[in-house]
């Protein structure tokens, strides 16, 4: 990301293959990044595919089990997992990853497979026209003045091949109600890989979904496919059958171009001035792609307040970006503008994340302040009024405050105040299913030591239930209050 994906271009390269506006013998503008007319009399590649034995398949597949690994793998300088879209396949690619999670409890597999045919140089098939003929004047003499206004029509580079590639990419989400369960499934899948290469013949056997799956766990499958034929793979695009859409498209697969091979005009023969030097361009946004998806992922998962508004901001640059190849409009100031957007994203949800494990660390050091609250130890009520373990929104960043929700029980039985026979006695428990107690308080509603006794008689801090018994002192009423404050389990679990 911080080199802002440039590279260079002197005589030779490759950049992205835009279907709209690009053919052999275009003319392009590597500043502008927008492609020209032609200088060359119309061509026509060929369509047939080499053989089998020529085409390179290559799978990789990444588990992000957790959060915190998907936020470690986003933030790595040598993520392993390279994008393989364009930017006019980016929109499809959202869709596919709207069901992905990562929890304590759900998983997400991403696998992907590139059959990439080989480069295809198709200069011999090039023939210049009379019209770029007649840029060099009668006697085909080299002017510097000719050569400007070839470069004027036709800028400095055409196309001359291209390189053909077919995509399947596979977002597979699995849940389970329990942590066990889960990481029992995710050790039976195999490990990480990339750029595994396969023969086509081979490539059937290979076990795109898992054959581990049990009946608790639930598993969804999004797939793209760009590069096939079949018209049977639009049926399985929401399918559990991901091994049946993956044959369907080793059946069908049809390559279609992602990469243009460019040459400098002086490389074929034509009079201008060979470049001084390289030309820094931009690359295809795959890197930045990439990273758009890890962050959708990791902004869907984190539950923190705060954490999911950034999904909308991801979506809105990776449309800006395939706005700006759609239109060639200020690609490069576009470009800068939108990875800066990516770019803080990624700190601001690195920022959630760190927020969020200063608090669990909190929160577990202050669990042993349950001692305070001696189980079946009997509290006398005093003029201070009230006794408070662990953690409330009042201590933590105002930022998670939101995260730490209260429920509070009252008992009150003032109504008879004098005169009661015997002492009146009420167990309140708090059961929380679902969340993590992180503190709780004992309130006395009277400012003084006539209010009677409380004593916990059941739960702790960390678990989900904390159960505290008051009792009158004799012939009073009295006036009592639990309070509790609890965080998502699931958020907050062994973090």
């Amino acid at each position: 990301m911080d080199s802002m994906f440039s590279s260079s271009i002197r005589e030779h390269g490759s950049i992205p293959w835009e279907d709209n506006h690009m053919k052999i013998g275009s003319g392009h503008d590597l500043h502008k990044q927008q492609s020209l007319r032609s200088p060359f009399w119309p061509c026509h590649p060929p369509t047939n595919l080499p053989g089998t034995e020529l085409h390179t398949l290559e799978i990789s597949s990444k588990i992000f089990r957790d959060e915190e690994t998907l936020l470690q793998y986003m933030t790595s300088d040598t993520r392993a997992l390279a994008s393989v879209f364009t930017v006019f396949n980016l929109k499809a690619s959202l869709e596919t990853l709207k069901t992905a999670r990562c929890s304590k409890t759900s998983m997400t597999v991403i696998k992907r497979c590139t059959i990439t045919l080989p480069a295809e140089h198709l200069e011999h098939l090039l023939e210049l026209s009379d019209e770029a003929e007649s840029c060099f004047g009668r006697l085909n003499w080299y002017k510097e003045e000719n050569a400007k206004n070839f470069m004027s029509r036709y800028g400095q580079y055409c196309i001359t091949g291209r390189t053909r590639q077919s995509t399947f990419f596979a977002v597979s989400t699995y849940t389970a109600d329990a942590k066990q369960e889960l990481d029992q499934f995710a050790s039976s899948l195999s490990a990480d890989f990339n750029g595994k290469t396969v023969s086509v013949q081979a490539a059937s056997a290979f076990e795109m979904g898992s054959t581990h799956v049990s009946g608790s766990i639930r598993e969804t499958h999004e797939i793209l496919v760009i590069g096939c034929s079949s018209r049977n793979l639009q049926h399985r695009y929401h399918t559990i059958d991901i091994q049946k859409a993956w044959v369907d498209f080793l059946e069908h697969y049809t390559p279609i171009p992602v990469l243009a091979h460019l040459t400098h005009y002086a490389n074929i023969d034509i009079r201008i001035p060979h470049p001084e030097g390289p030309l820094s361009i931009t690359e295809d946004f795959r890197n930045a792609a990439e990273l758009a998806q890890l962050l959708q992922i990791a902004a869907r998962s984190n539950r923190l307040v705060g954490a999911r508004t950034f999904e909308s901001s991801v979506e809105s640059a990776i449309l800006r970006l395939a706005d700006l190849h759609v239109y060639a409009e200020g690609s490069d100031k576009g470009l800068q503008q939108c990875v800066a957007t990516l770019k803080n994203v990624r700190k601001e949800l690195t920022g959630v994340w760190d927020q969020r494990r200063k608090l669990a660390e909190v929160m577990t050091e202050t669990e042993s302040q349950i001692e305070t609250w001696p189980l079946n130890k009997w509290v006398k009520a005093h003029s201070t009024p009230d006794w408070k373990i662990g953690i409330c929104p009042d201590d933590v960043q105002e930022s998670l405050r939101d995260e730490v929700v209260e429920y509070r029980k009252d008992w009150d039985p003032e109504s008879k105040r004098d005169g009661m026979p015997i002492c009146l006695k009420s167990e309140i428990p708090m059961c929380l299913p679902g969340r993590r107690i992180v503190g709780a308080q004992v309130e006395s509603g009277w400012q003084d030591d006539t209010n009677g006794w409380w004593r916990r008689t059941h739960g702790t801090l960390g678990g989900d239930t904390l159960t505290v018994a008051f009792e009158t002192q004799h012939y009073r009423g009295g006036s009592w209050a639990l309070i509790v404050w609890a965080v998502d389990r699931n958020l907050y679990m062994n973090v």
